[in-house]
């Protein structure tokens, strides 16, 4: 079989592409509350973590601070 010529480079921006949309995806079965019974469902709300954070660097973007700097001094 033959391959056109930069197949990887490509692959390899197909897997980009997917790995963001599988975060899109994830997120919308969690927003609109897809059972948790649903083996897809539950898998992406154990996982989404991960996938938000791999779907993030690989658009260059920085993880936002989970939480405030001044609740942690309000609460000390």
């Amino acid at each position: 079989m033959r391959y056109p010529r930069d197949w990887r480079r490509d692959w390899l921006v197909y897997r980009r592409l997917e790995i963001v949309r599988s975060a899109y995806l994830d997120l919308d079965r969690l927003v609109t509350g897809a059972s948790p019974s649903v083996p897809e469902a539950r898998r992406a709300a154990d996982a989404y973590p991960m996938t938000l954070a791999a779907a993030m660097a690989l658009l260059g973007l920085s993880a936002p601070p989970r939480a405030s700097p001044y609740l942690a001094r309000a609460l000390a």
